[in-house]
């Protein structure tokens, strides 16, 4: 029989291999937009785990084959409160980050691949005011320093970033941080309240309505 349109038959290694069938990625996610999961995975193996979050999010993952292990991930009442598909995603990103494990997209296709060399992939680079998310995902976050030398501020945000994040100055008033986006977030409140102008450079002009400004002044 014919195949439909939204399927796809895929045959690797010849006529003869076994038959994997994939669906477009709209009817999937038509199928998945009000689907509730049970989160409980108790040590099973790595790539079982990517599978299932490939069929709750329709994302297609690839998977190196140095990445191997075991990863846990227990939900409320032993798995019984249900979650949605974003949710789901989000939890799986916090068990890789636990394992030092990141992931970056590229494409329709999201790499699994060591923490340690995120920054070296094309991870997602946010403008000084873009936004960006909360997940533990890591990004690259350009900030503009206004009032502070860039290296004491680096210097302090350098302690405060997560396992292999870290900070890189661009002289004179750039800071390129590749973190985490919920750390980043953290990172970015903290810069905000350090990167303030001087109160002795600080300038205020009153308007006298009645007196003489110069007896207030003396």
């Amino acid at each position: 029989a014919p195949e439909s349109p939204s399927t796809q038959t895929i045959r690797p290694g010849g006529a003869n291999a076994p038959t994997v069938v994939g669906q477009r990625r709209a009817t999937c996610e038509q199928i998945r937009r009000n689907a509730r999961f049970n989160i409980y995975f108790d040590k099973v193996e790595i790539e079982k785990l990517v599978q299932t979050v490939s069929d709750a999010t329709c994302r297609t993952f690839i998977l190196p084959e140095n990445v191997r292990g075991r990863i846990s991930i227990v939900g409320p009442e032993n798995g019984k409160v249900e979650v949605n598909a974003d949710e789901f995603y989000r939890a799986f990103l916090a068990a890789l980050d636990a394992n030092g494990l990141a992931v970056y997209t590229q494409g329709d296709f999201s790499k699994i691949i060591d923490k340690r060399n995120a920054k070296q992939t094309p991870i997602p680079t946010i403008s000084p005011d873009g936004s960006y998310t909360t997940a533990e995902q890591m990004v690259t976050k350009l900030f503009k320093v206004k009032y502070v030398e860039i290296e004491p501020l680096r210097a302090v945000l350098q302690q405060l970033v997560s396992q292999n994040g870290d900070t890189i100055p661009f002289p004179p008033d750039t800071l390129i941080i590749n973190d985490l986006g919920s750390n980043m977030h953290r990172l970015e409140r903290i810069i905000r309240q350090l990167d303030t102008r001087s109160s002795s450079e600080e300038m205020r002009i009153i308007q006298v309505q009645y007196a003489n400004a110069q007896e207030i002044a003396d």
